[in-house]
């Protein structure tokens, strides 16, 4: 989906300098880290998306500022689903003008789109693993859909939810632009 948005982007004069803040940059490790110390203080588990969120609050003063930020607090909430933990995030970038883009695989894609993706050969028996079984990590998928569509629901932010079942990644990236215009 980035593939074809970012191109795009760029094409509109005012998202010529877009920031892009990974997957890596806000999420890294989240998912382990949080399976691996359920109990534990969930505050330093945060760090990578706060550091995001300093660095968009800091650069946001520049009114040729623009970014994209992967796998923000919705994806937190999905595995630990706290709102206290984000309303203060979600303010911030409601603040920094966050536009929340949840886009929806179909139920019925969920195995083969999630849990079998091509790109990630051998994670689904991970899940597999962490799981027990693999009709608990598609229900441990779904309940992690569900709480994104929650948390989605619960932001201060403008959001639009897209259905991919047909996988027209630059018709999505236009729906996106369209969203930013408005």
């Amino acid at each position: 989906m980035l593939r074809a948005l970012l191109p795009r982007l760029r094409e509109v004069p005012q998202w010529t300098n877009v920031r892009f803040y990974d997957e890596e940059a806000t999420f890294g490790a989240f998912m382990t880290e949080v399976l691996d110390d359920r109990d534990g203080d969930p505050k330093p588990k945060l760090r990578r998306l706060r550091a995001c969120l300093q660095e968009i609050e800091r650069e946001s003063i520049r009114p040729d500022f623009r970014f994209v930020a992967e796998r923000a607090h919705p994806s937190y909430y999905a595995l630990l689903p706290r709102w206290e933990l984000y309303e203060e995030t979600d303010r911030r970038f409601a603040v920094c003008g966050a536009l929340i883009v949840l886009l929806e695989i179909p139920e019925a894609d969920l195995v083969h789109r999630s849990l079998h993706r091509k790109e990630h050969e051998g994670r689904a028996g991970g899940f597999v693993a962490i799981y027990g079984s693999e009709a608990n990590a598609l229900e441990a998928i779904e309940q992690s859909v569900r709480l994104r569509r929650e948390a989605v629901c619960r932001s201060a932010s403008p959001h639009v939810t897209i259905e991919t079942k047909e996988k027209r990644w630059n018709d999505y990236a236009d729906l996106i632009l369209g969203a930013l215009r408005t």
